[in-house]
């Protein structure tokens, strides 16, 4: 990006193996500008392999708001979300998948309700196509999530943080995090921040699986559960003790 501007928005989107879709996907972020004002794209590449260069060439002739970060290995989707806020300049952050399952039109919406919240979820009711093994770890995550934090957060529609727009204070917040793999959504919901969601459309991608695996998922999730709370982390110290013995 060559020229300097104050964007009204700044948009992050974590990619990784998303070469068929991050064109279209960017090109319907720009055009909600006449709706949001203008928009910075901030566009995190969790070093993708097999990426052409000249597909980030020909988006940043397209895009001159566009902002590429290429990490020099592959992190995860929550250190290369988190990273990309930092890099993003905008007062309100929107945070977005790079596989078009979830309709970046629905940005507006999510922003109106900045209004009364520093953080709104988009929660969908469309049931993931992930394999038995993938939902039966979500399911158990998402209750051990609950536990700690003392309430159903799955039920709030707030257990992912992978399509949501920040409001100031949460982005101060966010920006003062530590880079780390540990879902930044966790160090958000032990704030003191207004958290919300609303319900949004989305449309199942058959064109490709997610881009992250279960060996990722996992690791993701044994992070959050050390760092998230006294009893999580007894109970796995335990569980250690006694696979150990």
């Amino acid at each position: 990006m060559t020229e300097s501007f104050s964007p009204s928005l700044s948009v992050v989107i974590p990619f990784y193996k998303c070469e068929s879709t991050i064109g279209e996907l960017i090109s319907r972020v720009s055009a909600l500008e006449p709706q949001l004002g203008r928009i910075e794209v901030v566009l995190i590449d969790d070093a993708s392999p097999n990426l052409e260069p000249s597909l980030i060439e020909s988006l940043s002739h397209r895009h001159a708001s566009l902002k590429y970060f290429r990490l020099p290995r592959n992190r995860g989707q929550h250190y290369a979300t988190l990273f990309g806020v930092k890099q993003s300049s905008g007062q309100n952050v929107a945070i977005l998948d790079c596989d078009l399952e979830s309709s970046p039109e629905d940005l507006p919406a999510l922003i109106r309700e900045l209004t009364n919240l520093d953080c709104v979820v988009a929660k969908s009711q469309v049931k993931s196509k992930s394999g038995p093994v993938r939902r039966t770890l979500r399911l158990f995550y998402a209750q051990l999530l609950t536990r700690t934090f003392g309430f159903d957060i799955a039920r709030a529609g707030i257990s992912s943080f992978s399509y949501c727009v920040l409001g100031p204070r949460a982005v101060a917040v966010a920006r003062d995090l530590r880079l780390t793999t540990l879902p930044f959504s966790v160090s958000l919901i032990h704030s003191s921040l207004r958290i919300g969601s609303i319900e949004v459309n989305a449309v199942p991608n058959r064109s490709r699986a997610s881009s992250y695996g279960v060996a990722e998922n996992i690791d993701t999730a044994l992070h959050t559960l050390l760092f998230s709370g006294k009893f999580l982390r007894l109970v796995l110290i335990r569980l250690l003790l006694i696979q150990f013995a």
